[in-house]
Formats: structure tokens, C-alpha cells, sequence
């Protein structure tokens, strides 16, 4: 990144022939080459100008820490989902499957003693294990060695004093020579601002990469590991069919007079029965929950201006976030559920968001309902009204939102009885709306006016 704009430099002309020359380093005496003077350089500008690299490379340093965790997280997203799983399937499956192929179609040629047998067992047990032992420590290897790609150092021009050329002079960097009169030059009071804001702007853009990566990283591994929920239906559908098979070979038996009376079978379509009628009441009750709550929310996104959006995925309200939050967001509130509900759209003209999740996922992650007001504070020195805001940030409070003002924002967590109401009751996530425009009223009184889009 380079600054067309040339600030102007200092130059470092000799004080008694007034000649100007390169110099090596800040440190110690500077000797003249025209006139042999001697002259002890000025402590206080020295000392600005370290503080100056010094600020520079800390900023920076910050920003490269920022985008190591960036690639770690799209390592991490990379290695989730079954492209990534190719490799150990065939070491754990298709390996074993060919090998016992292989050994059946020698076996049909020529019969195998059972020591031979026992060998290629061991051989391929023992090859399965040591191949999926070293995948794991490639994986690892791989993993420990990722790195980013390092923040890049602006580039600014610097005007010499003496001769009005501009020099091209990196952030950070105290001392330079002139391309056209061969001077010393050091970056003026204007150049060194700059540097400082190009460097926090590089640690403010690799922190909201960051931030993008953990949101995308953490979305994959909830999405992938949602996968487990079929896991106690594989495993019990082979036993349901089972009884099912079972009870129809047993009543078609009884049906031909090939069984006995068997109370049994008559217990087990009793059995079937209630588990089928179980099931439809459940996926009843499961649907008119969900159109209310569909009814209602699409209702509620209606009011959020001609732009809002609402969806039943947790991908929107991330690239909410992504467009407009600047600032952390908790990972473990990034997954979906089967009533999840997320809405984006405008409330006086401030971009906000409703994500809202009424399933209990474990104990870190139980349901929710945020609200977000993306604003920031005025530059032109919008009128601030504090006492309005906290009246405002009180009256929210008291309906038991817990309300927090931020870089990006306002932020508002939900009580669990308003959460639990909007489960049993769909049409209670009207009261939504009312604390939404709350909570906006509150960022205009706080000074802070609508957020604009991160690039």
C-alpha cells in the first residue's frame, strides 16, 4: 500500500557549511564530509523517532498475530467435511475391503493355509494402523507449520527540504536518503501520523479478517457436526426394521396357520401403533410451531424496511456481521437448529439484526435472542443526548434485556422467559420490534449514527 501524497521530511544539513549528505544511522556523532564538523544528533527527535518505529512494528506485529489466526481458521475449515475425510475413509474402509477382496480371490485359486491367512491379517491390521498414524502426524505437522501471509507495510513519499523531490519511505522506517541530492531524511511530524494510522488500519483489517474467518471457520464445524444427530437414527433403524420385518413374517405365519397363537405379535403391533401415532402428533405439533413462527417472523421482517431479509439459517446472520460488526462476536452462538430465525433489514435507517434460536444445544449453548444495532460515532459531532440513552437503555433493561454498547454497536441479549414465551407463543416475537427501535433511539442519543459497510 503507497501514499501519492508526499509529506514533507526533516533533513539533517550540517550546521556550520550547511551541506547535506547520507548518513548511516541515528546513533552517535554525525561527521560532516565537506567540512569535518562534528555534530551530536538531537536526543528528543531521536527518541520520537523510535517511539515512531516502535509504534509501527507493535501495530503491525499485532496485525501478522491477527492473520496467523485467520489461516489457522480456513486450515481449520479446510480439513472439516468429507473431501477433507477422503484420505482415513480409504484407510479405514476401502483398504481393508480391497485387501479382503484380494485374499477371497486368492483364496478361490489357490486355497491359503491358515498361517498365511493369519500373516496377511496381521499385515494389513498393522498397515491400516501405521498409515493412519502417519496422516495424523502430517495432518499435525501441516496444521503447526500454517502461517499468514504477514501485514503488509505502507509505503508513503516523503519531499526533501533541499530539493523538493519526493522519496518513497516505508512505514516504520526513520532515516532515508534523498534519490536526487544524495540528503538525509527523516520523516516530519505529518509522514509519522500517517504511518501510525496506516499501521492501526492494518491491524484493525487483519482483526475484522479474523473475526470473518472464526465466523465461516466455526459455521462448518457446527454444520458438520450436526451430522451426529443421525447417528442414533442409524443406529436404531436397522433394529426398527428389524421389528418390523419380524412382526410382518410372524402375523403372515399366523395368517396361514404355519404358528401358533402368539400373543407376542399382537403386543408388537400395539407397539408399532403407538410409536407411529407418537410420531405424527410430534411432527404435527412440530409443524404448527414452526408456520406460526414463520407466519410471525416474516411479518416482523416486513417492518424492517424494503431491504430486510429473513431466513431459517444461521448464513445470514453472519454475513450480517461480516457487512456491518466490526467487533467479536461469541463462536459458540454461530450454529442453527431446527428454530432458528434470523432477520436483517433497518430501523431508522440503522442496519440491524434479529437472531433469534429456540434449541437447546448443550449447556453452553441453550436458546437465544439477540438484537444488534450496527452504528458508530459521528465524526461530525452529532448532538448527544446522555440522558435520553440511559432512559432508553433502562427501559430495555427493565423488559430484562441485558444491553451493551460497543464499537460496532449496540448489543442486546434476550431474557429466557421472552425466548421460551416466543416457543410456546409464536406471536409474542412481536415484542421484538418495540425494544428494536429502543435500542436504535438509544444509538442516535448516544451520538452515534447508522454504521456504513466494512469493505
Amino acid at each position: 500500500m503507497s501514499s501519492d501524497r508526499a509529506a514533507s521530511g526533516r533533513a539533517l544539513p550540517c550546521r556550520r557549511c550547511g551541506a547535506r549528505f547520507a548518513i548511516a544511522t541515528l546513533v552517535g556523532e554525525v561527521r560532516c564530509p565537506y567540512c569535518g564538523e562534528s555534530q551530536q544528533l538531537d536526543a528528543q527527535a531521536v527518541a520520537g523517532l523510535d517511539a515512531y518505529r516502535e509504534g509501527v512494528d507493535r501495530h503491525l506485529a499485532a496485525a501478522d498475530q491477527e492473520l496467523d489466526h485467520v489461516a489457522t481458521w480456513k486450515a481449520t475449515e479446510n480439513s472439516v467435511g468429507w473431501k477433507a475425510m477422503r484420505f482415513p475413509l480409504l484407510i479405514f474402509m476401502g483398504l481393508p475391503v480391497a485387501m479382503s477382496l484380494a485374499m477371497a480371490v486368492l483364496n478361490t485359486r489357490e486355497p491359503l493355509d491358515s498361517d498365511t491367512m493369519a500373516k496377511l491379517s496381521v499385515g494389513l491390521t498393522v498397515g491400516v494402523n501405521v498409515l493412519a498414524i502417519g496422516w495424523v502426524i502430517a495432518a499435525f505437522v501441516k496444521r503447526s507449520r500454517t502461517r499468514g501471509r504477514g501485514a503488509e507495510r505502507a509505503t508513503h513519499k516523503v519531499a526533501c527540504p533541499g530539493c523538493g523531490a519526493a522519496n518513497p519511505i516505508a512505514g516504520g522506517q526513520r532515516l532515508t536518503t534523498c534519490t536526487h541530492c544524495g540528503g538525509a531524511l527523516v520523516p516530519g511530524q505529518t509522514l509519522m501520523s500517517m504511518g501510525l494510522d496506516a499501521a492501526r488500519a492494518a491491524e484493525r483489517a487483519a482483526r475484522i479478517e479474523r473475526h470473518r474467518a472464526e465466523r465461516r471457520g466455526m459455521l462448518k464445524l457446527m454444520n458438520y457436526s450436526r451430522s451426529a444427530r443421525w447417528v442414533p437414527l442409524i443406529g436404531f433403524a436397522p433394529m426398527l426394521l428389524g421389528l418390523v420385518i419380524g412382526t410382518g413374517v410372524a402375523t403372515a405365519q399366523l395368517m396361514r396357520g404355519e404358528m401358533d397363537d402368539a400373543p407376542v405379535v399382537i403386543v408388537m403391533w400395539g407397539l408399532l401403533t403407538v410409536l407411529v401415532v407418537v410420531f405424527v402428533i410430534w411432527r404435527a405439533i412440530r409443524k404448527n410451531r414452526h408456520e406460526r413462527l414463520d407466519a410471525s417472523f416474516e411479518d416482523l421482517a416486513m417492518q424492517l424496511g424494503p431491504h430486510s431479509q429473513s431466513d431459517t439459517r444461521v448464513q445470514l446472520s453472519i454475513a450480517w456481521l461480516d457487512r456491518y460488526w466490526p467487533a467479536a462476536y461469541e463462536t459458540k452462538h454461530i450454529y442453527d437448529g431446527p428454530f432458528t430465525r434470523v432477520a436483517t433489514g433497518e430501523v431508522h435507517g440503522y442496519p440491524v439484526l434479529i437472531d433469534l434460536n429456540l434449541t437447546q444445544v448443550d449447556k453452553w449453548r441453550g436458546p437465544r435472542l439477540h438484537l444488534m444495532v450496527a452504528s458508530v460515532p459521528s465524526l461530525r459531532g452529532a448532538p448527544t443526548d446522555p440522558a435520553r440513552a440511559r432512559a432508553l437503555e433502562h427501559a430495555v433493561e427493565h423488559e430484562g434485556f441485558v444491553v451493551k454498547v460497543g464499537e460496532a454497536g449496540v448489543f442486546a441479549r434476550a431474557p429466557v422467559k421472552l425466548v421460551k414465551d416466543i416457543f410456546d407463543t409464536p406471536d409474542a416475537a412481536h415484542a421484538i420490534l418495540p425494544e428494536l427501535v429502543r435500542l436504535t433511539q438509544m444509538a442516535a442519543a448516544l451520538g452515534h449514527v447508522p454504521a456504513p459497510p466494512i469493505p
